[in-house]
């Protein structure tokens, strides 16, 4: 059974230790299979986990700190709004404005016209345990993700900053419009609030390398951390 971020802090402060080292992060993909009545996709979570460092008894233990809840669609098979993002969630309904009948509506596909776009991974969700934050760990996963569940030519990455967001709050979802870049998406002109970028494009391939180097991110959490961690990401384990 997999230990949690809140109980390594009993064993840490055991040893006198205030700092507990995690390094080299790798993602483990899970099909949760949530609609198997839907053909034409399917839901999935993405899982980071990281190598505990330096803790007798611990060392080399993999810690689950964050996870992606994320859909891969087949374009031209069903109703996208009505049918496929209906079934899965809320959060999945609000990508429908992205979609007309079974495939992307017009204004969404002229602007990826590089190739006829025949498979889409909408990003529901992205969560980090929040001592770990700060690492770009967050885009590092979309960036790996995209590149494993997208073919090389004709897919599709669409995410919506502002789900994180009160829509008061236009200083954060601006923050985070920002942040996400990093990973090479951009607005989507038709729909502002979503970020999307086609897989037919070196914009992608070009953000993975540039986060290439968080693959062997080596970093500390203080101990005082550690029990305030909700490890809600791991129920998808």
């Amino acid at each position: 059974m997999s230990i949690t971020l809140a109980e390594l802090a009993a064993p840490l402060r055991e040893c006198g230790s205030e700092v507990l080292s995690l390094a080299a992060p790798m993602l483990r993909y899970r099909s949760l299979n949530t609609t198997e009545y839907v053909a034409a996709s399917m839901d999935w979570c993405a899982q980071v986990w990281m190598s505990v460092e330096d803790l007798p008894g611990y060392d080399g233990e993999q810690v689950c700190v964050g996870c992606v809840d994320f859909l891969t669609i087949r374009l031209g098979r069903e109703l996208i709004g009505d049918d496929v993002l209906d079934s899965h969630s809320q959060d999945a309904v609000e990508f429908a404005p992205l979609f007309e009948g079974a495939w992307l509506a017009g204004a969404v596909a002229e602007q990826f016209d590089a190739t006829t776009i025949n498979d889409v991974l909408v990003v529901l969700s992205v969560e980090l345990a929040s001592p770990l934050r700060g690492h770009r760990l967050g885009a590092w996963m979309v960036s790996e993700i995209s590149d494993r569940m997208l073919s090389s030519h004709d897919g599709l990455i669409v995410l919506s900053p502002a789900a994180d967001t009160p829509p008061s709050d236009q200083l954060a979802a601006r923050r985070l419009e920002r942040y996400w870049r990093t990973a090479g998406v951009a607005p989507i002109a038709a729909h502002p609030r979503f970020l999307g970028q086609a897989s037919a494009y070196t914009t992608l391939e070009d953000a993975r390398e540039g986060l290439a180097a968080t693959a062997d991110l080596r970093l500390q959490v203080t101990a005082a951390e550690l029990p305030h961690h909700n490890d809600h990401h791991r129920d998808h384990q």
